[in-house]
């Protein structure tokens, strides 16, 4: 396997710094939101940094063969977007925090999933998917012990739970490559007709 440079590394690191900078600022608005309630708000303040920079990792390792600027995949970014926005309000609503994440994991498994016949040698796309749908099983299994009244502890358990599998999806096990030293070569998307 080679690796050579890949045109959209460089713009997809770009992006990819714009895309988090914005989400923090969404942050701190938020943070300034709930600040009378941080008691409430804390763990899913952390959860959100949390996804801030797993974001960071993933829009510049897909970004960078995934094919941009196709209808499809504007709609579920657009989704993505508006999900991190709204997020942002629920600091101190658990269960809607929740909620959303939970609608957020789903799109952003579609995403990927939507992508797999279009891309040489997905197994880091497989294994991506894999990850987004256990985030919606774990978003899932949260709003019901919610439900059931546990909300601070849920909320707080749950935040350690994903902080633990990020550490070991960004630093254990990598799942996101140095996009700076290019994609290699059967990560690229497949020169195929692709469906806009």
């Amino acid at each position: 396997m080679s690796n050579e440079p890949n045109e959209q590394a460089g713009p997809a690191a770009a992006r990819a710094k714009w895309v988090t900078c914005c989400f923090a600022v969404f942050a701190l608005l938020g943070i300034a939101r709930s600040y009378h309630r941080l008691d409430i708000a804390w763990p899913q303040i952390i959860f959100y940094w949390l996804l801030v920079w797993n974001d960071f990792y993933s829009i510049g390792y897909f970004s960078s063969f995934l094919p941009p600027n196709k209808i499809s995949q504007r709609l579920i970014d657009g989704g993505l977007l508006i999900a991190h926005v709204l997020l942002v309000f629920c600091f101190s609503t658990p269960l809607y925090f929740q909620s959303l994440m939970a609608l957020l994991f789903s799109q952003a498994t579609l995403k990927y999933a939507y992508e797999l016949p279009w891309v040489v040698s997905p197994e880091r796309l497989y294994r991506k998917i894999k990850i987004d749908a256990l985030g919606t099983v774990g978003c899932v299994v949260a709003i019901i012990g919610m439900l059931f009244g546990y909300v601070r502890l849920v909320a707080i358990a749950w935040t350690v739970l994903f902080a633990a599998a990020s550490v070991y999806v960004i630093l254990l096990r990598p799942l996101y490559l140095d996009t700076r030293k290019g994609v290699p070569d059967s990560r690229r998307y497949a020169g195929k007709d692709y469906p806009g």
